[in-house]
C-alpha cells in the first residue's frame, strides 16, 4: 500500500508538472508571437516614418521652388 500510494503520488507529481511545463510554453508562444506582430507594427511604422519624411523634403523643395518663381 505504501509502495503504491508513493508511486500515484509521484505520478500526480508528475501530471502538475507537465501541465505547468505545457502551461508555461503556451504562454511563451503567446509571448513570442506578440513580440512578432510588435516588432512588425515597428518596422511598418518606421517604412511610414521614412516615407513621411521623404515626402516632406519634396514639399519643401516644391515651396522653396514657387517661392523662387514668384
Amino acid at each position: 500500500n505504501d509502495t503504491q500510494r508513493q508511486l500515484s503520488q509521484e505520478q500526480n507529481a508528475k501530471i502538475m508538472q507537465d501541465e505547468i511545463l505545457n502551461n508555461h510554453f503556451c504562454k511563451q508562444k503567446k509571448l513570442e508571437t506578440a513580440l512578432k506582430k510588435m516588432n512588425s507594427e515597428i518596422s511598418h511604422s518606421h517604412e511610414k516614418e521614412k516615407d513621411l519624411l521623404h515626402k516632406n523634403c519634396m514639399l519643401e523643395n516644391e515651396i522653396a521652388r514657387l517661392k523662387l518663381e514668384i
